[in-house]
């Protein structure tokens, strides 16, 4: 059987083309060359929701993740939860 993290129900104010199920921890995506399996992402959306573990935001792009990581008067800088970790994973 195939590990997958747990899925939570996706928030209404979520847009749908902005919705991809994608798992970070056990997802297809972290199998053989991340390099080359993330560079998927770059032909979506800048930033996309996955239900995978506990429900987040994905920034595709450097320079987003950059004013997200530099502006803690609009994104939070609390660790809530390391679901790998919640799970019993290494």
């Amino acid at each position: 059987m195939e590990r997958q993290s747990s899925e939570i129900a996706i928030p209404a104010h979520v847009p749908g083309d902005r919705v991809i199920d994608f798992d970070l921890y056990y997802g297809p995506e972290v199998e053989g060359d991340p390099y080359l399996n993330f560079a998927k992402f770059h032909d979506g959306p800048d930033i996309f929701y996955t239900p995978r573990n506990g429900g987040h935001w994905v920034t595709t792009r450097a320079r987003i993740a950059r004013e997200i990581m530099e502006d803690s008067s609009r994104f939070s800088v609390d660790a809530k939860f390391n679901p790998r970790l919640e799970e019993g994973g290494a």
